[in-house]
């Protein structure tokens, strides 16, 4: 839905064309049964937004019989004359409109939801991948990659599995190496970071996440660890959370943090953060919501 939701907002300008009509299905009555079952999707993977297309209801679950829907979503094409074409995708619809240049839809592709897979990738296997989910091109200058002592076949230490923005996951993958990225006419490319920092404005996706996460770290939550793995602590707390917790990628890489140090500690009906936090301070590691992630970090000196 999120890249339902994006392709409406790119294609405004050819709105005479084509319009997109959203059913829900008859486990909701009432617009005023299907509002809070929408909230925990706006607030998560559809960043704060609402759908912006018509949403109609229905209630007897009629429409969904009719068009023998098996699986949501589901989505049809109904042509002009209101004939059913058939299922179509975002990809066959962009084949039939204007298409967008690339210099309003690469600088726009980087605050959109993608799901990356990333388990310790090489810097190669990561553009790839973030290059696949966005549909924007990523290369790397080959100087930039000189000047911060890195290849595309090196490693980085980084495993997260979910959907976060394209800015967010290339800030994960690229800040540990000392590389960072832009826009250009032809898609995103990777450059050596800049020695001083240009700003630390979160964008409006990583701002809103920040604070679920904030929200979700204040909820009070009884646990107790009993020798688990911080890789497994990750795990499980991500499970619990449904956030994403990351070991940091540049405390892997410099040794701070080993994903098998052993974590012990307990916590009866307190802030989550808070006990975490309790728990991680004597192995110098504390939590930070960054890029749209749970990051376990080392402490700040």
């Amino acid at each position: 839905m999120p890249h339902l939701i994006d392709f409406y907002e790119d294609h405004a300008a050819d709105r005479d064309k084509f319009e997109i009509l959203a059913f829900h299905d008859a486990t909701a009555k009432t617009f005023a049964e299907l509002d809070p079952k929408m909230e925990p999707h706006i607030k998560g993977p559809w960043g704060g937004r609402p759908l912006p297309f018509p949403i109609l209801m229905d209630s007897t679950g009629e429409t969904v019989e009719k068009y023998g829907i098996r699986a949501f979503p589901t989505m049809l094409l109904i042509d002009p004359d209101g004939k059913l074409v058939g299922e179509a995708t975002e990809e066959y619809l962009e084949k039939k409109l204007p298409p967008i240049p690339a210099s309003v839809r690469v600088p726009r592709s980087l605050d959109r939801n993608v799901t990356v897979y990333f388990q310790d990738p090489t810097l190669a296997q990561a553009m790839d991948i973030v290059a696949k989910a966005a549909k924007v091109p990523v290369k790397a200058d080959p100087e930039a990659l000189k000047a911060a002592g890195a290849t595309l076949e090196t490693k980085i230490p980084l495993q997260v599995a979910g959907m976060i923005s394209t800015r967010s996951a290339l800030e994960l993958a690229l800040d540990p190496l000392g590389l960072s990225f832009k826009p250009t006419d032809e898609g995103l490319l990777v450059i050596q970071k800049p020695r001083v920092a240009a700003g630390t404005a979160l964008s409006k996706p990583q701002e809103a996440c920040a604070k679920r996460i904030a929200e979700r770290l204040k909820q009070k939550a009884s646990f107790k660890l009993e020798g688990v793995t911080l890789q497994a602590l990750a795990e499980r707390f991500e499970q619990e959370t449904m956030e994403n917790f990351v070991l940091d990628p540049a405390g892997r890489m410099s040794g701070a943090i080993d994903p098998k140090t052993t974590v012990r500690g307990e916590a009866r009906d307190e802030p989550l953060g808070a006990a975490l936090d309790r728990i991680l301070g004597p192995l110098g590691l504390r939590l930070e919501a960054r890029d749209e992630v749970v990051i376990i970090a080392p402490l700040r000196k």
